[in-house]
């Protein structure tokens, strides 16, 4: 079963690993060493990796070379490249010995696993003394313990939908998967020019993971918002030095639920490129401040790849990131000649980002392709808006912007460009939450802009809480220990138990046991030998891995009085319908709930279908009269999954012995 623990961990395994050895593994091999900090150091190969990513993808897609080998040969020249291409003698041995030296180092990941359970267990390691463990204090551990408990709880209410309902969320999710399926296919644009960039980036999660595609695609939404949680917390500790005060923010954004988010709130458990595109928002923005703050080259490139992946992802998070360097291109206007000199280089990056990423969207428009028609009608569309009604949070956003104007003023002048910096975006976000919808009449920009402001609330409140406590308690002792530990337990408790943890169930666009048994049918056949009648929503559930058809195409152009399947107007069965045939019927039309405003728009859906279905069961009603081997493979309340075979009993065999288990799983794996 799809919500099967083992089912659960065995492909979260899988997803996890491919996580890791794409973006955190193959990154240390790629880049030299950015930064002292190792967390920093992780966050900025990821972005810059992700940024080669997609540039790769789109090459190989383009070239119809989208597949693991080739990526591997590329992965392996970008490897190799800078120990290998210097001419100097001296300086390709040392590149070849520090290339070596992190092969072994890799190497020894399980020897230091092991060592670690050693250290765990008090075992004698090397020598006859016992090892002991390092001395803890109790400030360390408390903020160990809530920091698991911040991104444990955070990505609890996020991942339980994913690890329990196999139905994609929302109405993008089915286009999503689809998206990301066309990718892994090697089909650019399929359905219009838009950006590709989180989907390029779940394909490679699932050629890598070689698990089924709606895997990837439930568990990436509830990753990419914890990640969001991670940004705020990697900024507000950065920018600081303050862990509680990350702790504060990424617990507000982590927990607050819709108190904080709104009707946004369920968005958080669903697979949206926004949301995607947001988790470069902060990291990116962080190392555009350092480049303006010291000069660093190394944190320049990681911020213009954060903000180009970014405008390879999704537009209005894209604008976003250009509104935050804009920021910090005119505080660096008033940091001299190096600020002013800075100014431009940031400019220069910030032009090249929006190059990037229109290019792809300009081939997609050379080639023939339109922008996808519902994503630019909605960018375009206008109605006349209202402010929004503002809540507890916003007010408290409000008042610590307010405070972080204040302290610009009196704080030190080392930590002025913080409060400034947090100030000055804050507003902004604030103003185009607020009055951008209203005042330009955009649609997009009234029902998008929350996302951002809520991300600059917390960003506000964890800065804030850093200056308040550090006025406060300005010495680092026992006392002002145990009160950052209270006080940071306090908000992180009281946020996490005020909603009960209670999971996200993000509205679906079909029962989930239906969604579920696509999964069952994929691992049962081999790919393309099998074949689902349907409704739309299951399209995309099925492509890829076998073939989906409409329940009103088999009621019309199928005879269940002949050998199945034979067309009306033919005496021979269809000999391009694959043997194993599945209709999947709804005993109860799956209906929204009828406060959402998606009801209305699907009323006249929501009667086709019973319609349809209705004219089903006599056609099902005259097939079993006439064939009588009619099956049932699966039924519950809602639903009833029939199933055909119309091959020999020799290709039954056939397909037994190839569709087991160990040669199911080799032949996925040579067909990605």
């Amino acid at each position: 079963m799809y919500d099967g623990i083992l089912n659960q961990l065995f492909h979260m395994g899988h997803y996890v690993f491919a996580f890791w050895l794409l973006l955190i593994l193959v990154p240390k091999f790629i880049f030299s060493p950015s930064s002292p900090d190792k967390l920093e150091r992780i966050v900025s190969n990821a972005m810059r990796m992700t940024f080669l990513y997609i540039v790769i993808a789109y090459v190989l897609v383009v070239t119809k070379l989208f597949e693991v080998l080739s990526i591997l040969a590329v992965l392996t020249f970008l490897i190799l490249r800078s120990y290998v291409l210097p001419k100097h003698r001296s300086k390709r041995g040392d590149a070849l010995t520090e290339l070596g030296a992190k092969f072994y180092d890799f190497l020894e990941i399980a020897f230091r696993m092991k060592l670690g359970w050693k250290y765990l267990r008090g075992k004698r390691v090397f020598t006859d003394k016992r090892v002991r463990l390092p001395k803890t204090t109790f400030t360390a551990a408390a903020a160990g313990v809530l920091t698991i408990a911040v991104f444990g709880m955070s990505g609890f209410v996020r991942l339980y939908d994913a690890f329990t309902s196999a139905a994609p969320s929302m109405s993008d999710g089915a286009v999503i998967l689809a998206w990301t399926k066309y990718i892994s296919m090697r089909e650019l644009f399929h359905d219009g020019v838009y950006p590709q960039g989180m989907f390029i980036m779940m394909s490679y999660l699932q050629k890598f993971a070689a698990i089924n595609a709606i895997y990837v695609l439930k568990y990436t939404g509830g990753v990419n918002t914890l990640l969001i949680v991670f940004g705020l917390y990697f900024m507000i500790s950065r920018l600081t030095g303050g862990r509680w005060a990350a702790l504060a923010g990424a617990a507000a954004y982590g927990l607050a639920g819709t108190a904080l988010h709104g009707g946004d709130w369920e968005r958080q458990a669903a697979t949206i490129p926004q949301e995607y595109a947001l988790l470069f928002l902060l990291p990116t923005l962080y190392f555009f401040f350092r480049y303006f703050e010291n000069g660093s080259k190394h944190a320049l490139w990681a911020g213009a790849a954060g903000c180009a992946v970014m405008g390879l992802s999704h537009t209005i998070a894209f604008a976003y990131g250009g509104l935050g360097l804009g920021i910090l291109m005119l505080l660096g206007l008033t940091a001299g000649e190096e600020g002013r000199r800075r100014f431009w280089t940031g400019a220069i990056a910030g032009v090249a980002c929006v190059i990037v990423s229109i290019v792809p969207l300009a081939y997609g428009l050379i080639i023939g392709k339109s922008f996808h028609g519902s994503s630019s009608s909605f960018l375009a569309e206008t109605a006349k808006i209202d402010p929004p009604p503002l809540n507890g949070w916003d007010y408290a956003g409000l008042a610590c912007i307010a405070a972080l104007a204040l302290w610009s003023l009196v704080a030190p002048r080392g930590e002025r460009r913080v409060y400034r910096f947090a100030t000055l975006f804050g507003l902004a976000c604030f103003m185009l939450y607020a009055y951008g919808g209203p005042v330009s009449q955009s649609v997009v920009l009234a029902t998008r802009s929350e996302s951002v402001w809520t991300v600059a609330t917390c960003l506000a409140f964890g800065i804030v809480w850093y200056a308040v406590w550090k006025a406060v308690l300005p010495d680092e002792g026992r006392i002002a220990a145990a009160v950052h530990v209270v006080s940071c337990a306090a908000i992180v408790g009281g946020l996490g138990f005020a909603g009960g943890l209670k999971p996200i169930i993000p509205y679906k666009m079909m029962w989930d046991s239906s969604a579920t048994q696509y999964v069952s049918i994929a691992k049962r056949h081999l790919p393309m030998t099998w074949v689902v009648y349907s409704q739309s929503e299951g399209y995309s559930l099925t492509y890829g891995t076998g073939v989906h058809d409409y329940i009103g195409t088999l009621i019309k152009d199928f005879d269940p009085r002949k050998f199945p399947l034979t067309r009306t107007d033919e005496t021979e069965p269809d000999g391009n319908i694959a043997y194993h045939i599945y209709i999947i019927e709804e005993k109860q039309v799956y209906r929204h709930d009828p406060r959402l405003s998606i009801y209305n728009a699907l009323a006249p859906e929501y009667e086709r279908k019973e319609r349809e279905y209705r004219e089903l069961r006599q056609w099902l009603a005259l097939y079993q009269e006439y064939n009588g081997d009619l099956k049932t493979f699966y039924e519950d309340d809602v639903i009833k999954v029939h199933y055909i075979f119309r091959g020999t009993d020799q290709e039954a065999n056939d397909e037994l012995i190839w569709a087991k288990p160990e040669f199911s799983e080799l032949l996925d794996n040579l067909l990605q």
